[in-house]
C-alpha cells in the first residue's frame, strides 16, 4: 500500500498544483481534482476549499490581503507605541486614530521620550484598516458589554407649553445647510439599573455643525436641578445659540426653558415622543462621550455631582480640542446594500475655526486655550478622575474636601 503524505507535504503539493489550478479551464480542473485526491488523500470538497483558500497562495510581500500586517508587527516597538496612542486617543476606531497620531505624536515624545525614525515613518503611514486589524487583540481583552435599558414612568407636562413648541423631525437636519449654534439636547441617566430614589442625569448639548459638545451633572430629572446646568452649559458655547432642540420630556418642556428661549431670541423645538432619530446626533455622543467614559455605575449625592461636574470640566477641552469626528454626508442604495459617505475626521475646535459666522475674538479665544492644553496630561487627570469615581464614598468626600470643589 501506497504510504499517506504529512501535513506538511499536503501543504506543498497543494500550492504546487494550486497556480495550474487556478489557471485551468472547467473541465481541465476536474482531472486535476481527481488526480489531486488520489495522492493528497483528502476528500474532494475540503480539496477545493483549500486550493480557494487564498493565504495559501499569498507572498510575505504581497501587497494584497492582510499578509502586509506581518512587516508591521516584525517591529514589536510599533504595536506597543499604537496600543500607548490608542489608550491616550480615548479607544478612537482606525479612521480617527490615524488623523489622531499626527496632533498627538509632538506631545507623546515630549512625555515619553523621543520615538525611532523608522517605527515613526510606520506609525504615520500606516492605514486605518491596518490599525483596527493591529488593535484587534487589543480590543478584546476590553469589556464592552451594554446593560439594557428602562423606561422611565410617564411625568405630567405642560400641555399647552408643548402644543406651543414645534416639532422638528430627523429630515428637517441637513449637515451642510445647518449653521452653527442649533443644539441638540438630552439626559443621560446614571441609575446603575435601579430606578428608586434619586441619582444623577448628565445634561449632554451638542452643536450639530461643528460637534462641540458640552456635558453638564444633574443631581435629579427635575426642571429646577436641570434648568440651571443648561443655563451654565450655553455660555460655554463659542458662538451664539441659535436653536435648543431636546426631546419631549419634561424637564425640557416647561415654562422656565420656554420663558428664558423666548427672552433670548432662541428658536425652540422638539421631537416626538419615543423617536430617538429626531435627536439622532445627541444620541451617538450620548454613547460615545459619556456612556464610554462614565459606563452604567449608579451615581448619586452632592458628592458624586461635584465629582462628575469637575470631571466633566476635564472631558469638555479633550473631546473638542484634540478628539475627531466624523459626519455622515450621503447615504447610497446599491441594490441590497447602502453605502455611507464620510467628510474627512477633524475636531470641533478646526470645525469652529472654519465656520465664517463665528467671531474673529471668539476664534482667537480658542486658539490660546489650545496652545495652552497638552492632550497627554489632559487624559491622564480623566483616568485619575475616573478611578476615582469607582472608589468609595469616604475617599470621594476626602478629595473634594481636601481640594475645595464647590460648585
Amino acid at each position: 500500500m501506497r504510504e499517506k503524505l504529512t501535513l506538511k507535504e499536503r501543504y506543498k503539493f497543494i500550492k504546487k498544483i494550486g497556480r495550474s489550478y487556478h489557471k485551468a479551464r472547467k473541465k481541465e480542473k476536474g482531472k486535476i481534482l481527481n488526480i489531486a485526491c488520489q495522492v493528497a488523500g483528502l476528500h474532494r470538497k475540503r480539496l477545493i476549499f483549500l486550493l480557494n483558500k487564498k493565504r495559501l497562495f499569498l507572498s510575505k510581500f504581497s501587497s494584497k490581503g492582510r499578509a502586509i500586517i506581518s512587516l508591521y508587527k516584525q517591529d514589536g516597538k510599533l504595536l506597543k507605541i499604537l496600543i500607548n496612542f490608542w489608550h491616550l486617543a480615548d479607544f478612537s476606531c482606525g479612521r480617527l486614530l490615524k488623523t489622531q497620531i499626527k496632533t498627538l505624536l509632538p506631545f507623546y515624545e515630549r512625555e515619553y521620550g523621543g520615538i525611532e525614525e523608522d517605527t515613526k515613518l510606520k506609525l504615520l503611514s500606516v492605514s486605518p484598516a491596518t490599525i483596527d486589524r493591529l488593535l484587534k487583540d487589543e480590543k478584546k481583552k476590553e469589556d464592552y458589554r451594554r446593560l439594557t435599558g428602562r423606561r422611565y414612568q410617564k411625568r405630567n407636562k405642560d400641555k399647552l407649553i408643548e402644543n406651543l413648541i414645534p416639532i422638528k423631525t430627523h429630515l428637517e437636519w441637513d449637515f451642510q445647510i445647518e449653521k452653527p449654534g442649533k443644539l441638540q439636547v438630552d439626559l443621560v441617566s446614571h441609575d446603575g439599573g435601579n430606578l428608586r430614589g434619586d441619582f444623577i442625569q448628565s445634561l449632554n448639548m451638542v452643536d450639530f455643525k461643528t460637534g462641540w459638545e458640552i456635558v453638564r451633572a444633574c443631581l435629579n430629572k427635575a426642571a429646577s436641578n436641570v434648568f440651571p446646568q443648561i443655563k451654565i452649559a450655553l455660555s460655554l458655547f463659542p458662538f451664539k445659540v441659535l436653536e435648543i432642540h431636546p426631546d419631549s420630556g419634561a424637564e425640557f418642556i416647561n415654562a422656565h426653558l420656554f420663558r428664558f428661549c423666548q427672552e433670548n431670541n432662541i428658536s425652540f423645538t422638539r421631537s416626538r415622543p419615543y423617536k430617538k432619530d429626531d435627536n439622532f446626533w445627541v444620541e451617538n455622543r450620548n454613547d460615545k462621550t459619556v456612556r464610554r467614559n462614565v459606563g452604567y455605575r449608579r451615581y448619586q449625592g452632592k458628592i458624586d455631582f461635584l465629582l462628575l461636574n469637575l470631571f466633566y470640566e476635564k472631558l469638555y477641552l479633550y473631546t473638542n480640542f484634540f478628539k475627531p469626528q466624523r459626519r455622515c454626508l450621503k447615504k447610497i442604495r446599491e441594490g441590497a446594500k447602502r453605502k455611507k459617505l464620510y467628510d474627512q475626521p477633524e475636531t470641533p475646535y478646526q470645525r469652529v475655526l472654519q465656520e465664517n459666522l463665528v467671531t474673529k475674538k471668539q476664534k482667537e479665544k480658542l486658539r490660546s486655550i489650545y496652545k495652552s492644553l497638552n492632550p497627554i496630561i489632559l487624559r491622564k487627570e480623566i483616568i485619575k478622575l475616573q478611578n476615582l469615581l469607582l472608589e468609595d464614598d469616604k475617599i470621594k468626600r476626602e478629595f473634594v474636601e481636601k481640594n475645595n470643589i464647590n460648585q
